[in-house]
């Protein structure tokens, strides 16, 4: 991936070193990032600190693995974007012009810090902790690159031998059922809506992320070794089978890309950083499909997880090829 050449940006502001509290650090999976808000931003501050209650760190950490800067955060009546998502890459900066009504301009620094700034329509903020979410995962993304790390939009659980099990599938496939099916059957849910997995050397790591779902489930702390992934599909018969590799790879770059703004901000077309992280995520999906098994499970509402999560152990069941 291309490194942009500017220098990097302070850690803190002049602001900040000089006394205010407009900062806070939050933990994302094994990351910590601090963010940094302009001074006449203190209710954006308070807002986004309640969003993020559950994932805050009162003590500095030894470590602050990435920086984000928020230089504005503002509404406005002239916006007024067109039908097509606009997005702009210049190596190490993009443009977003969203047909949501909402335009963001980041850039990062070399060592993949950022700063931000963000404009909605007037009228358009109802949903302002989804534009919050949306900014701290593209903030985020160069430095998840840099460490072997993506998001990838699954439920996932721990499975009977303690690693992870990551059920795929498009939006109505019964990702919600089956993590209402495992809590209801004990197993812990890590997540039932964006995971973070990490490779650490060839062991493929998977960790909750801050973003609370529709559901209300807040991620669990920690970190489990990726055991087996699960493809998802309603049926009126109850059915487990292994999957070929097609399927997989389709699944798992459908996920992959569908937290990344549908494809628009990371496609293989788009210029500098952007088409260097597309081609990253496309690789990830090529190691991912080859070294871990893949399952299909056809279910209906009726289904008893406990009937097949053992099905689902990483040492058993056909080798994806």
């Amino acid at each position: 991936m291309c490194k942009p050449f500017r220098e990097p940006l302070p850690a803190r502001s002049e602001e900040i070193k000089e006394g205010g509290t407009l900062l806070y650090i939050y933990r994302y999976g094994p990351f910590h990032v601090q963010v940094d808000f302009a001074s006449r931003l203190h209710a954006l501050e308070e807002r986004t600190r309640q969003w993020y209650s559950h994932v805050l760190i009162d003590d500095q950490p030894e470590k602050i693995d990435h920086h984000c800067r928020i230089e504005a955060w503002d509404t406005s009546p002239w916006i007024n974007n067109t039908e097509l998502d606009e997005v702009i890459w210049a190596l190490d900066r993009v443009n977003i012009r969203s047909s949501l009504q909402f335009n963001y301009n980041i850039d990062w620094d070399t060592g993949w810090n950022s700063r931000l700034h963000f404009v909605q329509r007037t009228g358009y903020d109802e949903y302002e902790d989804r534009s919050w979410e949306f900014s701290q995962r593209i903030s985020l993304f160069p430095k998840l690159m840099d460490m072997n790390a993506f998001l990838l939009h699954s439920v996932c659980v721990v499975g009977e031998d303690g690693k992870a099990i990551i059920f795929l599938g498009a939006s109505g496939a019964g990702k919600s059922t089956i993590a209402q099916k495992a809590m209801d059957a004990g197993y812990s849910v890590i997540t039932d809506d964006t995971a973070l997995l990490m490779f650490v050397e060839d062991e493929l790591m998977v960790h909750a992320t801050p973003y609370i779902s529709r559901s209300g489930l807040i991620g669990r702390h920690g970190c489990w070794t990726v055991g087996a992934f699960v493809l998802l599909g309603k049926d009126t018969v109850n059915t487990v089978m292994p999957a070929s590799r097609q399927p997989f790879v389709q699944s798992l770059q459908e996920r992959i890309f569908e937290t990344q703004y549908l494809t628009h901000i990371f496609s293989f077309s788009s210029g500098g950083l952007g088409g260097d992280i597309a081609k990253r995520l496309l690789g990830y999906t090529r190691k991912i499909t080859r070294q871990f098994k893949a399952y299909h499970l056809q279910f209906n509402l009726q289904l008893k997880l406990d009937d097949v999560m053992g099905e689902f152990l990483s040492g058993e069941g056909q080798h994806v090829r």
